[in-house]
């Protein structure tokens, strides 16, 4: 048996993790929780070369913000989002990103 979850969505697709399971519903159930603690502890590892800083802000947004913040603070962030840092340096890899072109593009 092999299960899977989700590990969010980064550039507008999901990311499945898959995980050998057990023969049983609760063997099946053991595997998937230590997976996904393995996952939150750094452990599974999603490639994300090619993500920009849009990418990274969205599944923040939609992972954190969505899920643990008040509406009012939820419209704040994504104002605050797709008014300064989307035009600014959304468009720049994670991967390459460095202060010297925060502050080039800071104005």
């Amino acid at each position: 048996m092999v299960l899977f979850f989700e590990a969010g969505s980064i550039d507008g697709s999901r990311k499945r993790i898959e995980h050998p399971g057990g023969r049983t519903k609760a063997e099946a159930s053991a595997a998937l929780r230590a997976a996904m603690q393995e996952y939150e502890n750094g452990g599974v590892k999603i490639r994300r070369n090619n993500y920009t800083i849009h990418d990274y802000f969205d599944y923040w947004f939609d992972s954190y913000v969505m899920k643990e913040l008040r509406p009012n603070t939820q419209s704040n962030y994504r104002n605050v989002i797709d008014k300064y840092i989307d035009p600014a340096i959304g468009r720049y890899k994670l991967k390459s990103i460095s202060p010297r072109q925060i502050a080039k593009d800071d104005g």
